[in-house]
């Protein structure tokens, strides 16, 4: 287990206190998150949702404590709909497990 400590009322461990320190000092130096400074893209958007006939996201198989990033992956920074496993169960189901860090979101798409 890691080490943590109190900040106000919320426990944070090392890792979410250099998460922490890594963002202040990135936005003092005027260093753009990529995550949150691209805007959405409406023109493409909205072609795409009005050519498409069926579109569904499967749910992660496994989640990792972090992502791919190395930011948490909780559940108020990423929704994650219900895991496909939560344990691996059977061999086969370790090489899931073990490229979970990896994952990218599949998705099924049926053009009309």
């Amino acid at each position: 287990m890691s080490k943590s400590t109190m900040i106000g009322q919320v426990p944070w461990t090392r890792e979410d206190m250099k998460d922490k320190l890594k963002q202040k000092v990135r936005s003092l130096l005027g260093i753009k998150d990529y995550k949150t400074e691209i805007p959405p893209n409406e023109i493409d958007a909205k072609y795409m949702w009005q050519n498409l006939k069926v579109y569904y996201e499967f749910p992660p198989v496994f989640k990792a404590e972090r992502t791919r990033w190395g930011d948490l992956w909780d559940h108020e920074h990423y929704l994650t709909p219900e895991l496909l496993l939560r344990s691996v169960e059977k061999e086969y189901q370790q090489i899931y497990r073990d490229e979970a860090i990896f994952y990218t979101w599949m998705c099924y798409v049926k053009l009309q």
